[in-house]
């Protein structure tokens, strides 16, 4: 007989994260449980369904996996971590002259923006183009 985990206590209403990988990386989102039926669990918005350990069921994904991760202040966090790396990765990945009209900035304002993003990049010691 194998221990309770916290899957086992899951209910309609809970909220909890889906963890999904596939060969660009992992993301965590937000779920809220659906029903927890004997064999498995389903959430609200999807018809994906999940067995009793979590894992995502049906056919073999050879492309990606889920499974179904807690909702403790460490996922919250990670979580936020994600979205903030998204959100300022959106704002790198553009087009300055076409997304940003920088004329209207001050002197100061330009100083502390660019002086700023160099300690990113310094820190982030991106990788050399091919």
């Amino acid at each position: 007989m194998t221990e309770p985990t916290w899957l086992d206590t899951l209910k309609a209403g809970d909220s909890l994260f889906v963890s999904s990988s596939s060969f660009r990386g992992s993301s965590l989102s937000k779920a809220v449980v659906k029903k927890v039926l004997p064999t498995m669990i389903r959430l609200e918005g999807t018809d994906a369904t999940y067995d009793k350990r979590g894992d995502e069921k049906g056919k073999f994904k050879w492309d990606h996996s889920s499974h179904l991760v807690q909702d403790t202040q460490q996922t919250r966090d990670e979580y936020e971590m994600q979205k903030l790396r998204t959100e300022l990765y959106a704002v790198l990945a553009v087009d300055y002259n076409q997304r940003f009209n920088l004329k209207p900035l001050s002197k100061e304002q330009l100083v502390r923006i660019t002086k700023t993003m160099k300690e990113v990049h310094a820190e982030l010691k991106p990788a050399e183009k091919k």
